[in-house]
């Protein structure tokens, strides 16, 4: 089971046309973490993993995911920031997977670290 659940992780890579696969905005958190990635279960439901630290205040985006995994509608899941701060991982139609701050700290945070674990969602959800 854990062989095909690994066949089907793709991990989510740099560049790229959005379309055809995630395309990875935001570095990678580093040794130790887990890489950025989905990969989608025997139920069609899509699961995002990993951490990441975010390139800068103006860019919340960390990857966009490809045609077919994206929501019907924008999501939004509790996430863990760096120092145990929260803000939110947010699934927007068009793909895009966002580190959303409310405020200055959770911002300086974002930066450091974003955790995208528990994100899961079903592509075809009202």
């Amino acid at each position: 089971m854990r062989e095909r659940r690994e066949a089907r992780r793709r991990r989510a890579r740099a560049a790229g046309n959005p379309d055809d696969a995630a395309e990875r905005v935001g570095p990678l958190r580093g040794s130790g973490y887990d890489t950025p990635a989905y990969w989608v279960d025997a139920l069609g439901e899509v699961h995002l993993k990993g951490s990441v630290a975010q390139s800068g205040a103006a860019n919340d985006v960390i990857f966009i995911m490809p045609v077919g995994l994206r929501p019907a509608q924008s999501m939004n899941w509790p996430a863990t920031l760096d120092s145990a701060t929260f803000g939110t991982i947010e699934i927007e139609t068009d793909g895009r997977v966002r580190s959303r701050t409310f405020n200055g700290g959770q911002a300086a945070a974002s930066r450091l670290f974003t955790s995208m674990e528990g994100v899961s969602y079903r592509p075809t959800d009202p």
